[in-house]
């Protein structure tokens, strides 16, 4: 994948996973369960296909500075805002891509490299729902490091969007419609939602 420029680093690429070239080990983001599906399961859920795990590094660099991962993802439709439900069919459920993890390296957090990790998944997200029907874009805010640390985290995901779903204050969405407007409106050439 092209290199994906980023304000104030010479350049960050976000690529697929590769464990022949990507430095796990070195990676912490101060959450455990992060860290571990990084350095432990996020490898074979990328090649087993359950999961699609992309990494930023710095140009010529193998350190990961930030990742996220993505699959495939169901929910029902009393689940969703009647607005996103509508004219749903009536088999199965309503189909969403979910975002099952995203973190920054610690030294690298507080630059704004996690908005671009999400921008970059939400772009992702919009490519792919151009390709098979998708929704809605689902994620469960890590409810590690207390109350203030949750209600921080969903904060982050609401100015991007996100929206809680009714009886889930941890569970958020943001419809695939919603992105491709913000796409539209940040008129950028490469089509990259502005972050």
């Amino acid at each position: 994948m092209a290199a994906e420029p980023f304000p104030g680093e010479p350049l960050l690429l976000i690529e697929p996973l590769d464990p022949g070239k990507h430095d796990r080990a070195g990676f912490s983001c101060g959450i455990a369960r992060l860290d571990n599906y990084l350095k432990y399961t996020a490898r074979k859920h990328h090649a087993g296909d359950f999961t699609r795990v992309w990494v930023a590094t710095r140009a010529k660099q193998k350190e990961i500075v930030g990742f996220y991962a993505l699959n495939a993802h169901s929910l029902l439709g009393d689940q969703l805002p009647a607005d996103l439900t509508r004219n749903a069919p009536l088999h199965g459920g309503i189909p969403a891509i979910y975002l099952s993890m995203i973190a920054v390296n610690r030294p690298d957090q507080g630059q704004g490299i996690g908005r671009f990790l999400l921008a970059d998944a939400l772009t992702r997200s919009v490519g792919a729902a151009d390709q098979i029907g998708l929704k809605t874009v689902v994620l469960d805010v890590i409810d590690d490091g207390g109350s203030k640390m949750t209600a921080k985290r969903v904060a982050f995901y609401g100015s991007m969007g996100f929206q809680t779903l009714p009886g889930y204050p941890t569970r958020m969405f943001i419809g695939i419609e919603t992105i491709r407007r913000a796409l539209s409106r940040s008129g950028k050439e490469n089509g990259r939602l502005g972050c």
